[in-house]
């Protein structure tokens, strides 16, 4: 971050140096310019850090990284006289990156951790290839499970549609959905 910061410096303009940021990003919709770009990072760059100590599986450099693809887009897409100030809304964009983020690493491990056992292994644990898909035998489903948590469990096991179709099936709302999947994680985290 120190050497980021050091360069950046290198591509300020002192005729943008106590230009808000609200005026820098109208500045950078008319005419995008690298030192534009430079004193918003400077004057963010405290946001920037607060926003990463809250994910400890990234590396500064890669927040940073990050940081600097969200800003170019915060500055040209902020609309100005909106509601919330541009820092507001570049530390929200960059947290949904960084936590997008730290959810693909999340499911990356997984994807590894499953890849990396041979597939005899997986035939012995009795795992079937059938039509090209890895079927595994049916699972026990804890007994916390309540009935309508246990046929969904049932119904991604067998592929069974989208989550519209599923809901259509189960004659509950998409939303009744969503909130029935966050509370199997927090069931089945112990699965895991």
């Amino acid at each position: 971050m120190r050497a980021t910061t050091q360069t950046m410096q290198q591509f300020t303009n002192a005729k943008v140096k106590n230009t808000s940021l609200e005026e820098l990003s109208s500045m950078y919709r008319q005419e995008p310019m690298d030192y534009i770009v430079a004193e918003a990072y400077l004057k963010l760059t405290n946001v920037i850090f607060n926003v990463y100590k809250k994910y400890t599986h990234l590396e500064l450099c890669d927040c940073v990284s990050f940081a600097l693809e969200k800003l170019e887009m915060c500055l040209l897409t902020y609309v100005p006289g909106s509601s919330n100030k541009f820092t507001t809304y570049f530390a929200q964009v960059l947290r949904n990156k960084l936590r997008e983020e730290t959810q693909r690493l999340n499911w990356s491990k997984r994807c590894v951790i499953f890849n990396s056992t041979s597939l005899q292994y997986l035939m012995e644990e009795g795992f079937d290839c059938t039509g090209g898909h890895q079927v595994a035998d049916p699972i026990t489903l804890p007994d916390t499970l309540t009935k309508n948590e246990a046929t969904y469990c049932k119904l991604l096991a067998m592929d069974y549609g989208t989550n519209k179709e599923i809901a259509e099936f189960m004659s509950v709302s998409v939303m009744t959905l969503c909130n029935m999947r966050r509370s199997l994680r927090q069931k089945l985290e112990c699965l895991l």
